[in-house]
């Protein structure tokens, strides 16, 4: 059996499930849907951290 982290398994896997950082979060949305990334994000912290 092998073990997953809970970071790993409570991982968001849609941007519909995330919960924080709404701006940063309909921001790449729109650069995904329109192919357009223009900035770089660094997303930093332990698992969980806001």
């Amino acid at each position: 059996m092998s073990k997953v982290s809970l970071a790993n398994k409570y991982r968001p896997q849609t941007f519909e499930e995330l919960t924080e950082q709404e701006s940063i979060k309909v921001i790449l949305e729109n650069q995904i849907k329109t192919n357009s990334l223009k900035h770089a994000y660094l997303f930093c912290g332990g698992a969980g951290t806001r």
